[in-house]
């Protein structure tokens, strides 16, 4: 079982890929992918089946250590 992170320290942020905005800790959402429920001829019950390539909607979290105050964007 591959093990996957959780959680990125110091991780620097940039606006544009140029602009330094600050150092953050990372939380990193959870992967669940969408699923289609088949059933039919020739199948006892019904299948929860994975649709690959498709993901559920995810969020992650950004809690800054420090950030540059004369730089301010809406989603800080």
């Amino acid at each position: 079982m591959s093990k996957v992170d959780e959680l990125v320290i110091n991780y620097a942020i940039y606006e544009d890929a140029v602009e330094y905005l600050g150092t953050t800790e990372v939380t990193l959402p959870d992967l669940e992918y969408m699923t289609e429920e088949l059933s039919g001829a020739g199948i006892a019950g019904n299948i929860e089946e994975i649709i690959i390539g498709h993901l559920n909607a995810m969020s992650t979290t950004f809690n800054f250590r420090w950030k540059r105050t004369d730089r301010t964007r809406s989603f800080f």
